[in-house]
Order: structure tokens, then sequence, then C-alpha cells
């Protein structure tokens, strides 16, 4: 994510909102036009952070939004704000492990897939064996 922020860096203004380890929230302005926000967390469950205030600072973003998935903290900020912004998700994998957890959150996620304008799939299998991606066919692209 880092190099991938620094090389768009280069070109527009970018912003990287993550969640922080500490109950604290940090910012940090890496070059003139990159911002890192690690917005306070109250530790994990299921590998997933918890992070009440997330929504507050993603609502105050405009422009492209780029998610990384898994990160269900800032996928269910983004359906329950119905924003508008042009959205593109990285799909690096489906939740495996956490089975209680994808049940929970399978509707949410399915909300989440109808409203990003483009989805990156990192290879064709993976493209063709995720339940998920098999329903977004017409937004989905490789990127290796």
């Amino acid at each position: 994510m880092q190099v991938l922020a620094d090389e768009q860096s280069t070109r527009d203004e970018v912003e990287v909102l993550a969640c922080d380890d500490r109950p604290v929230t940090r910012v940090r302005q890496v070059n003139a036009r990159l911002r890192v926000t690690r917005v306070a967390s109250l530790g994990r469950v299921w590998s997933l952070p918890i992070a009440p205030t997330f929504p507050l600072y993603l609502r105050q973003r405009s422009g492209v939004l780029h998610f990384h998935h898994p990160f269900p903290c800032a996928e269910v900020a983004f359906v329950m704000q119905r924003q508008r912004n042009p959205t593109v998700v990285t799909w690096h994998s489906d939740i495996v492990r956490q089975r209680a957890a994808r049940r929970l959150y399978h509707s949410m996620l399915l909300r989440f897939l109808r409203r990003v304008h483009l989805i990156i799939a990192t290879s064709p299998n993976y493209l063709r064996s995720s339940p998920y991606l098999r329903r977004v066919a017409l937004r989905r692209r490789i990127v290796p």
C-alpha cells in the first residue's frame, strides 16, 4: 500500500486512512501530497480492528475512494454513510478463516459490492473462484 500511495502522490493528493493498533488517532504528513491518518482502535476481534470513529473520518473524504478488501470496518462505514464517491476496491482475499464473522458480514458485503464502481482482482483464478466476485462480473478487472 505504501508503494501505491507514494506513486499516486507524485500526481495527486492522497490520504491513506487506516486503523491504528493504539487507542489514539495519529496523522502524519509524509510529503506535500501524501497524508496518513491512523484512526484509533480499541483492539481487535477476529483479527479485525474495532475503530468506532472510523466512519467519521471516512465521511470527511472526497474524491476517489480505494478500499483494500478484506477491511470490514471501512466497508461497513461506507455502506452506512451512503457516500457517492467514485469507489474502487482491490479484492485481496475472501474472508476464509473467520466463518462466524463472514456469516454476520455477508449481507453488508453484498451491499458494499453493489455500490462500488470497480473491483480489482489480483488473478484470473481468484476471480473465478470467489463466490463474491462472480456476482459482480460487469465491474471487475484483473490487475496482477
